[in-house]
């Protein structure tokens, strides 16, 4: 129980310190803010229909997490979904946090070098009839070793080699 008061302050308490906010607008790809990897990013979704994209580069990494998390509150219903995507639009993985969750993290194998969206959106749909503003902070950081399959990998010439250490 101790523990789990004690990470949750730790979560409380990243929301007070964080170190950049969302500018808007910053709800297309086009207009997307720039970030850094490990980089912590405030902000909120407004509306049902409010959306935040954030550009960032993977530098040398072939893989990254998204870390997501929200200050718990009781009262809070909402559902968000947290999207990395290509500098295109192509969605690469996605998860999406329920109303219990207060934090979230995902892996996403990427290229090295090149430049994706990440995107932060509100509830959509039937679940949306009590939509209340969501706080939330996120960051994306690279990790030294690919924990999560490349894609595309649709075809055998596509696959990722497993080394026989890799697990």
């Amino acid at each position: 129980m101790q523990l789990l008061i004690g990470i949750l302050l730790c979560f409380s308490a990243s929301f007070a310190f964080a170190s950049s906010y969302e500018v808007e607008p910053n709800d297309s790809i086009p207009v997307a803010m720039p970030i850094s990897l490990g980089q912590p990013i405030q902000g909120n979704i407004a509306t049902e229909t409010d959306a935040d994209r954030f550009r960032f580069n993977s530098g040398t990494f072939t893989s990254v997490r998204v870390l997501y998390a929200r200050p718990p509150r009781s009262y809070q219903y909402n559902l968000a979904t947290i999207r990395v995507s290509t500098a295109a639009g192509t969605a690469l993985s996605s998860v999406d946090a329920y109303a219990p969750d207060v934090f979230t993290s995902f892996d996403v194998g990427v290229d090295a070098g090149l430049d994706y969206i990440l995107d932060v959106a509100g509830c959509t749909g039937s679940d949306c009839e009590d939509h209340r503003s969501e706080l939330y902070e996120v960051m994306v950081v690279g990790l030294p070793n690919p924990t999560f399959e490349s894609e595309p990998n649709n075809t055998t010439a596509q696959a990722d080699s497993v080394a026989p250490t890799g697990w």
